[in-house]
């Protein structure tokens, strides 16, 4: 997807909507904010977040923390227990639905930062929006020092990464121009159908 921005730039793109394979979903309204909020110019991605019970999404979604501001703060990819912030009086929280628009200043940035990212023998290792792009992209967002970022990148990128030069990061930061990172709540109707068995009864509904 990254080399996608290559292509943004020829044809003078600035944002770029992501979908998932395995999922079916009607976000009329949530897309509508999306553009709202791309259209500002101060969003690297904006994401839809699903409202769903707590233990839905034990061990099999991917949820966030936002602030009041609609910013994401942090993430929990599939979690077992929950973490303070993430789960709401009623025991629901906010699931990542896969469905998110990026700027072309956040592919410009991980442009820059793609060649010190792990790469195998063969090439480079498979990339994961979810577990190794958007934390990056939040590293950078977050953190004013590119020891900071790097620190965050530690602790938070599930592929591992080697130690980035700072002034790597500080280029990436920079290509950001201050942008950040956004979600829109829905509660229209989306389904993860990654088993045939899910993809079968959404099918039937």
């Amino acid at each position: 997807t990254v080399d996608m921005y290559d292509t943004m730039e020829r044809e003078g793109r600035d944002s770029l909507l992501i979908l998932p394979n395995d999922a079916m979903s009607r976000i009329p309204k949530a897309l509508s904010e999306m553009t709202d909020i791309m259209n500002t110019g101060n969003a690297a991605v904006v994401m839809v977040a699903k409202e769903v019970d707590k233990e839905d999404a034990r061990g099999s979604l991917g949820i966030m923390k936002i602030n009041d501001k609609g910013e994401i703060e942090a993430f929990a990819e599939k979690p077992k227990e929950f973490e303070e912030g993430y789960v709401d009086e009623n025991d629901n929280c906010f699931a990542n639905t896969f469905q998110f628009a990026v700027s072309k200043e956040a592919f410009e940035a991980l442009t820059i930062l793609e060649p010190h990212l792990p790469a195998s023998n063969s090439g480079k290792e498979p990339r994961d929006w979810s577990k190794t792009y958007t934390p990056i992209l939040m590293a950078l967002v977050q953190n004013d020092s590119p020891e900071d970022m790097q620190k965050q990148m530690d602790e938070t990128v599930k592929s591992g990464i080697s130690k980035i030069p700072p002034e790597v990061l500080m280029e990436a930061k920079e290509a950001l121009k201050g942008q950040k990172i956004y979600a829109v709540k829905s509660n229209e109707p989306w389904a993860d159908c990654g088993t045939l068995n899910a993809l079968y009864h959404t099918t039937m509904q």
